[in-house]
């Protein structure tokens, strides 16, 4: 894992923002990587996540990070098109993507995410990561806004030892859904 300075403070990391689409390979998988990989200390790191995320105007399915303590994980972002592409968009994604526009469940704002709390998606162990297993989720995600999720994903990220160098995921403007995996 190759140490960089933060962009802002200069503080050695190895935690990245990815922004921008392109593909890269890793052990028989593919993951969108942004045309800019841009270093940032953890706290930095959440603080441009947060802006970008509450400015975001796509509908989202967001999957609550969970991880054990690994060394390296990617919270990473995609889009209908990728998921579609991957055959991810079936049962609990396309049942999430489906819901009628709502209200939050804790604001009386708009409801622009559907979010799986904790344990609602479980992980399954693949040779090269760890990775949520769609076929296998129990209940229905939760209508909410930007902000009660943030309020949701934003300890878990922030509380996280490991090296996010495989990047935390700005959202796009194209609809998608956000997931934990440890690489």
């Amino acid at each position: 894992m190759r140490r960089r300075p933060c962009r802002l403070c200069k503080q050695d990391t190895s935690d990245n923002v990815v922004t921008g689409v392109k593909t890269r390979r890793y052990l028989g998988i593919r993951l969108e990587l942004g045309k800019e990989v841009t270093p940032y200390c953890r706290a930095h790191l959440l603080e441009e996540f947060q802006r970008a995320f509450l400015a975001a105007s796509a509908k989202m399915v967001i999957i609550h990070p969970e991880w054990s303590e690994a060394a390296s994980c990617v919270y990473g972002y995609l889009g209908m098109r990728e998921l579609k592409q991957r055959g991810l968009y079936r049962g609990f994604l396309e049942r999430a993507f489906a819901m009628s526009p709502a209200l939050c469940a804790c604001r009386r704002a708009e409801a622009q995410v559907a979010y799986a709390p904790p344990g609602m998606v479980p992980r399954v162990s693949l040779p090269y990561g760890t990775f949520p297993d769609f076929e296998h989720v129990s209940g229905c995600p939760i209508p909410l806004c930007l902000r009660c999720v943030l309020e949701r994903i934003e300890p878990p990220l922030r509380s996280f030892h490991g090296d996010f160098d495989e990047g935390v995921f700005l959202p796009t403007q194209e609809d998608g859904a956000y997931f934990s995996c440890v690489i």
